[in-house]
This record gives C-alpha cells, structure tokens and sequence, in this order.
C-alpha cells in the first residue's frame, strides 16, 4: 500500500454491485475475475472482462477491478451482488 501512494482504506475499497452479466467457476479453487463497472443503464453494474487467466494482459489491461468467484461455484446469475474491487484509487 505504501508502494502505491494511498492509504488502505482508498487502495482496498469494496463496492457490492450487482452483476451484469452471468459468470461461474468449475475450478477447486477461487477465481479472481477482471471486471469493469458499466453505468450506460439504470444503474452500476460489474461486467465480467473476457480473460484467458493470470497471464492474460491483454484481458487485465482492460479491466477497472475485480471480483471473487468461489471454488465450485458453476453460476453467479446477472444481478446478483458481488463485492468488486478496483485497482486504482477510489474516491472517499
């Protein structure tokens, strides 16, 4: 965090919005999910960004945060309430 040049509180904020589109994990184990927020419609939603994995720049370059998908998990539905995490500062 002292790295980044912001408190905790401003590097690490959760935002629960609901999902705007569907998103699963089959894995045994967690999946971070590269997100952007779309605010086009009626209200904030998370977007899951199309990734390959970890590796995959392209796909994280694109991204604005991220949510957890928990192991085994086969289905988020669209608008249920994930908690995302962006990867810049955040107004308080």
């Amino acid at each position: 965090r002292r790295m980044a040049g912001c408190s905790v509180s401003a590097c690490r904020p959760e935002l629960r919005l609901p999902l705007g589109a569907p998103a699963g994990n089959r894995r045994d184990r967690a999946l971070l999910v590269p997100a952007v927020l779309d605010s086009s419609g009626e209200q904030t939603v998370v977007l899951p960004v199309h990734s390959a994995g970890s590796s995959d720049v392209i796909g994280g370059g694109g991204a604005e945060g991220s949510f957890v998908v928990e192991a085994g998990c086969p289905e988020i539905p669209a608008g249920e309430i994930v908690t995302f995490r962006p990867w810049s500062e955040w107004p308080s």
